[in-house]
């Protein structure tokens, strides 16, 4: 399953506002953590 357009934009703002993601899905939390790294970059 690959994650909607808009989940995605969910899980973007929820890392880029420093907000906890509230899920346990590995490809939500996957997502999240490659957004969280490019930050750090």
């Amino acid at each position: 399953m690959t994650l909607s357009p808009h989940r995605q934009h969910k899980i973007y703002i929820a890392a880029t506002m420093e907000y906890g993601l509230g899920s346990e899905d590995p490809e939500e939390v996957a997502y999240y953590k490659q957004i969280k790294e490019e930050m750090e970059e």
